[in-house]
């Protein structure tokens, strides 16, 4: 790989069998779930829309993104972030996932 720019297509399908904190909204067993994507850190962060009243939510939504001057440490430590948020709350629901991809920022 070189230096360089490059344009990464990142694919948010779902999240299946999410388990809601006790005493969570609507009686505790149903969330408002949205996903958000950070790449290389917070270089890139893309989040999706909010799903309404699930625990097992089809985001099915494509993200471009453009990754500007990247040194070759970059692309070969790349880690591209899966998490999990409830809408209305501040804080982290769970992450889904943490995925360090090695030399080909691809999940």
């Amino acid at each position: 790989l070189k230096e360089g720019d490059y344009r990464l297509k990142v694919r948010v399908l779902e999240a299946q069998d999410l388990i809601p904190p006790k005493g969570g909204l609507f009686g505790g067993g149903i969330l408002n779930p949205y996903a958000v994507v950070e790449i290389l850190g917070n270089r890139v962060k893309k989040q999706t829309k909010h799903k309404v009243k699930t625990l097992s939510p089809i985001f099915n939504e494509t993200f471009i993104c453009e990754l500007r001057k990247l040194k070759k440490s970059e692309l070969e430590e790349g880690v591209v972030k899966f998490s999990i948020y409830d809408k209305g709350r501040s804080v982290s629901y769970t992450h889904l996932r943490a995925h360090e991809t090695g030399r080909n920022l691809v999940c």
